[in-house]
């Protein structure tokens, strides 16, 4: 007998690269009763695109709107049970399991931020396996955990020497992107080392194309999931900040240079044999900012300021 309906709550790209593995096996189950949250407006157009045979909604993530919006789900879609995937601060989830108690089963993974000595990709495994763990458990379906993490696929029509950079993010979370400027001085320096650069741009970010337009680089905006994968798949390099296209880079199996200022790497960063995290080598009391919530109201962003470009560009060319 089949479970009560269920959500999947996802905040953009990097959540949903999380949770694939069990929704790849939902999908074979054919559950209808699962509706797709999100918080972003890529995650949004990423689940239409993805599971276009389950619902699909955007909300709004802030807190007095998204309090009604679950009382929605639950009188409007009749949701029983919701899920958050990835990492959610334990208080949060207490807060909603006390007022939705009588309407909405809240499921999570709550835990802080952590290091595991030994294995830096140790804090993202664990975020997957969790998700996998926390769904299978609901639904009674077995989920291979030790396959591939992310995509299921492999690019395999890379040129060499082609960069993609993708400076932005979604427009909740431009406090994690490294200044424009340094990424355009970046970009000249690859260039002058005979490098192909492209940048990458996205819906959320297109305040930066004046800015890259005004320095002569082909800007790529892709309409679909498909283009956007296709054009990552055709690179040899991917440099972003702290964004979900680090993720799909890892997963194709690039060479991937993500940029870290206010979080923790060891809890976000991409899986992958070939990815470089740059962390930052600021020592402020303030780091890592992001578990605290802090770094939405930075305005100094001394973190991602410490990282220069001369440094990014020498872990480039010597390949991490």
């Amino acid at each position: 007998m089949r479970k009560k309906v269920a959500i999947l709550h996802y905040k953009g790209l990097g959540d949903w690269l999380m949770a694939s593995s069990m929704l790849v096996e939902l999908k074979k189950t054919g559950y209808k009763n699962i509706v797709l949250c999100w918080a972003s407006s890529a995650g949004y157009s990423l689940g239409k695109l993805s599971y276009s045979n389950l619902t699909n909604i955007k909300f709004d993530r802030s807190p007095i709107k998204f309090l009604v919006f679950l009382i929605s789900l639950r009188k409007v879609h009749g949701i029983t049970d919701v899920f958050f995937t990835g990492k959610n601060p334990t208080y949060r989830l207490r807060v909603l399991r006390i007022i939705f108690r009588p309407l909405i089963n809240i499921h999570g993974s709550a835990r802080s931020s952590f290091r595991q000595g030994g294995d830096p990709d140790f804090s993202s495994k664990h975020n997957s396996i969790i998700n996998d763990f926390l769904l299978s458990d609901f639904f009674k379906i077995n989920t291979c955990i030790d396959k591939e993490y992310y995509l299921p696929f492999r690019g395999d029509s890379t040129v060499a020497r082609r960069i993609i950079i993708h400076p932005g993010g979604d427009a909740n979370n431009k406090y994690r992107r490294w200044p424009i400027e340094r990424f355009i001085e970046l970009g000249k320096k690859l260039k002058d080392n005979d490098f192909s650069v492209f940048f990458l741009i996205g819906p959320e970010e297109r305040d930066l194309c004046n800015s890259i337009e005004g320095s002569n680089f082909p800007i790529i905006q892709p309409v679909d999931i498909e283009i956007l994968l296709m054009e990552i798949s055709k690179s040899e390099i991917v440099i972003c900040s702290d964004s979900g296209i680090g993720h799909f880079g890892a997963a194709l199996n690039k060479a991937v240079f993500t940029i870290f200022g206010p979080a923790d790497p060891r809890n976000s960063r991409p899986i992958g044999k070939k990815v470089c995290a740059i962390e930052s080598e600021y020592e402020g009391d303030c780091m890592p900012c992001v578990v605290e919530g802090g770094a939405r109201g930075c305005a100094e962003k001394a973190c991602l300021k410490s990282i220069e470009v001369d440094r990014v560009l020498r872990l480039i060319l010597n390949k991490g």
